[in-house]
């Protein structure tokens, strides 16, 4: 009677984690892969660069452009788990996700921030909440093992897979 007892009550408890975890795998909060349709200003297949406890980084690869001063243009997307607020005091404004335009140098590995769009819903959906915000930035140099380096290792890892060998080493030899 008690091992029947204990076996029902194991089960009652188990359910819900078992629950929980099924519908993570098949609807995760944090996934890998965002397919954003259209008419959205931002959509396409965005790709995980990097996350933290705070909000996961995205890129979209077929939006990026190769300049010739290995410098590459992109467009990021940054997904908050937690409503993110203004720090403005004139205005409220929560947002959920961000979107940027960015460059970045793979030869000295900086970010130069551009343009950035809030967005009142997660992955991009939702109205924007703001005017796009230009803002005057000079190149961020990043840490290693940071969010940033994350991004400029994948972006140029994406952007010299379709260049010659031959072509990037006359190039950098020709910016020396």
């Amino acid at each position: 009677m008690k091992k029947t007892l204990y076996l029902i009550l194991a089960i009652i408890l188990i359910t819900p984690l078992t629950a929980y975890l099924t519908m993570q795998s098949i609807y995760p909060s944090d996934p890998d892969l965002v397919f954003v349709k259209q008419p959205s200003l931002f959509s396409g297949v965005w790709q995980k660069v990097a996350y933290s406890d705070n909000f996961s980084e995205y890129i979209e690869p077929k939006r990026m452009e190769k300049n010739l001063d290995s410098t590459v243009d992109i467009v990021t997307m940054r997904n908050y788990f937690k409503p993110q607020f203004d720090g403005d005091a004139d205005k409220s404004i929560s947002y959920k996700s961000q979107v940027s335009y960015e460059t970045i140098d793979c030869f000295n590995q900086t970010v130069t921030v551009t343009k950035m769009y809030l967005l009142s819903e997660h992955f991009t959906k939702g109205s924007l909440v703001d005017e796009p915000i230009e803002p005057i930035s000079t190149p961020i140099r990043v840490n290693a093992r940071s969010i940033g380096f994350s991004k400029i290792r994948k972006v140029c890892e994406l952007s010299n897979l379709y260049t010659d060998t031959q072509y990037i080493k006359s190039n950098f030899m020709n910016n020396i």
